[in-house]
């Protein structure tokens, strides 16, 4: 079983922990799976391949910026930190786990102190008793599908922030912009199921007050009148 023993935040950091590093985890296996689903194309359309990249640097954002507070969040981050100190091919699948047979190969030809920082990220999975595959793999607790969407929306918007610079010239901001509304209306409009998805609602919406563009009165009110039948009553909580 991993070792849970919390890391004191870094002081004054304006992101909360979350279950146990569930946001940070989550982000990073999202990043695992847009990697998974691109890396093989050899021939991306520009617009494709500006996508690409974007949503990669918005996960990497989110697992930069969040504190972790256990063994798996740190390891985490030492995995994003380990492939991009290298501009090797090979190096891009340190995120995929030990047993990809290109990063075999590559980190038994790479520099002694290369190898030395993937053993320290090793021994400290075997400190843990965490796979690192299985972290590749995304296999997470029961992750709320509104913490999903939180994300893409946090991933949506850092994208907005970083690429587009012309928002009148760029047709991605009207696509981005109109994607952030349908994960608006969906975190609103869909009731939570169990504790976990009140929560991620309500993370939400501290995160758009956190970014200036906040939830009308009445859309606020919705999720959290949805929100405190867990947190108030424990209604069907899990």
């Amino acid at each position: 079983m991993e070792d849970t023993t919390l890391i004191p935040a870094a002081p004054g950091s304006e992101l909360p922990v979350v279950g146990a590093d569930q946001a940070l985890i989550a982000a990073f296996a999202a990043r695992c799976r847009v990697f998974a689903e691109n890396y093989h194309i050899l021939e991306m359309t520009k617009d494709h391949e500006d996508g690409y990249f974007t949503r990669l640097d918005a996960y990497e954002a989110i697992i930069n910026d969040t504190p972790a507070t256990t063994i798996s969040g740190v390891i985490a981050k030492l995995r994003i930190g380990f492939l991009r100190q290298s501009d090797a091919d090979w190096a891009d699948h340190a995120i995929m786990g030990p047993n990809c047979p290109a990063f075999v190969e590559g980190l038994a030809a790479a520099d002694p102190t290369v190898r030395h920082a993937w053993t320290a990220i090793e021994d400290l999975a075997a400190i843990g008793g965490i796979d690192l595959a299985a972290q590749s793999a995304g296999a997470l607790p029961e992750v709320s599908p509104f913490e999903t969407k939180r994300l893409e929306y946090l991933a949506l918007d850092q994208a907005l922030n970083t690429s587009v610079t012309d928002a009148d010239a760029d047709p991605r901001f009207r696509t981005m912009q109109g994607e952030m509304r349908r994960i608006e209306e969906a975190v609103i409009q869909q009731p939570s199921q169990f504790r976990a998805d009140a929560e991620a609602k309500l993370r939400f919406l501290i995160d758009l007050d956190r970014i200036g563009v906040p939830l009308d009165g009445g859309e606020a009110h919705v999720v959290v009148k949805d929100a405190a039948r867990f947190l108030l009553t424990g209604e069907m909580g899990a």
